[in-house]
């Protein structure tokens, strides 16, 4: 059987967990020839660009890096899709470490007569502990032992399972922070993949995007939701397949806190979670859907106006685009029904 060809896409913004991170990742079990690495570097004088080229030769042997200014992740990752020439995309970070089969089984998955329709895959993200150091050869060349004692230590949390959504619009990561005992071992649908790791079927980016954009531009968080809510609406399904794993040191997990996060974060949360629902929210909801959408909307609203006043300029910003959105919400295929979308409801 002939295998597709698979592009693997990066948006570098410095050099933490370089090493180890695009060590893993270019050791994968597919095909070499199958595979397409595209980093693009947003590092302020391209540094990641140049350790890759000064220190991981096998890393940059295998993949092509492009420095250029900070378009965040959403326009670096439309950039990497625009370039690339892959079947598939898989849309991965730098603070990840990844597992050599986890492109096998997704593909594999992907590949079957009967999952034709499904057009996108969330695998089994596992916490990967800041602290971990992995030793590696001269060069890089090798990737990171991922059954030694340092890194089993971290295999046992979970940082996603793919990202939930609840009838108010709360967007959340699955399962985040339990225990993981293989007891999500099950395949099934779920809402979409987390945008730390997710692979897509280029048939089903090219069937929503609007104009060159597959993520996006205006949102920099809540972008893989906005993109999961289309990919649904358009007739997309996710699959959860827990068997593939690879570990994650977020920078935004839970365990952040709100508090934590900066004035930035805060801001584009905000902003992305009101342009996610104002593109993508149907009238033919639920009664359910609708009441506690817009309770939470008002609720979060006040809390916001209350606690973190500054945030409330974003609702200017919202204005400002409100052509944009609509033109956009517009233009979603929405060939699912509302009960389609409903099911994954919380």
């Amino acid at each position: 059987m002939l295998q597709p060809k698979i592009s693997i896409g990066i948006v570098l913004f410095g050099t933490q967990f370089l090493h180890e991170s695009l060590s893993s990742l270019i050791t994968q079990d597919y095909p070499a020839e199958k595979i397409e690495f595209l980093f693009r570097d947003h590092s302020p004088n391209a540094e990641a660009k140049k350790i890759i080229e000064q220190k991981l030769p096998a890393v940059a042997k295998k993949s092509k890096t492009i420095a250029g200014k900070n378009l965040f992740h959403s326009s670096g990752h439309n950039f990497l899709i625009n370039k690339s020439s892959g079947d598939y995309y898989i849309c991965a970070s730098q603070d990840m470490l990844y597992s050599p089969d986890f492109v096998s089984k997704s593909i594999t998955e992907l590949e079957k007569p009967e999952n034709q329709k499904v057009g996108s895959v969330a695998v089994k993200l596992l916490q990967w502990s800041n602290d971990v150091q992995i030793p590696l050869n001269k060069g890089g060349c090798e990737a990171p032992d991922l059954n030694s004692k340092q890194n089993h230590q971290s295999r046992g949390i979970i940082d996603s399972l793919g990202l939930g959504i609840t009838h108010g619009h709360k967007f959340y990561d699955f399962k985040q922070g339990k225990i993981d005992s293989n007891q999500f071992g099950e395949k099934k649908e779920i809402f979409g993949p987390s945008g730390a790791l997710a692979i897509y079927r280029r048939s089903a980016l090219e069937d929503i995007k609007f104009g060159e954009e597959y993520f996006d531009k205006l949102l920099h968080y809540k972008n893989d939701v906005d993109l999961a809510y289309r990919l649904q609406w358009s007739g997309w399904k996710c699959l959860l397949l827990p068997e593939a794993t690879c570990w994650h040191a977020r920078g935004l997990g839970s365990e952040k806190g709100r508090r934590k996060r900066s004035q930035l974060e805060l801001e584009s949360s905000f902003f992305g979670q009101h342009a996610v629902i104002q593109k993508n929210f149907s009238s033919d909801f639920s009664l359910r859907t609708k009441l506690t959408t817009k309770l939470r909307n008002f609720f979060s609203t006040i809390y916001t106006a209350v606690c973190e006043p500054r945030i409330l300029k974003q609702l200017r910003r919202l204005k400002k685009v409100q052509a944009e959105l609509g033109r956009k919400s517009k233009a979603i295929k929405r060939r699912a029904s509302v009960s389609e979308i409903e099911k994954y409801m919380i």
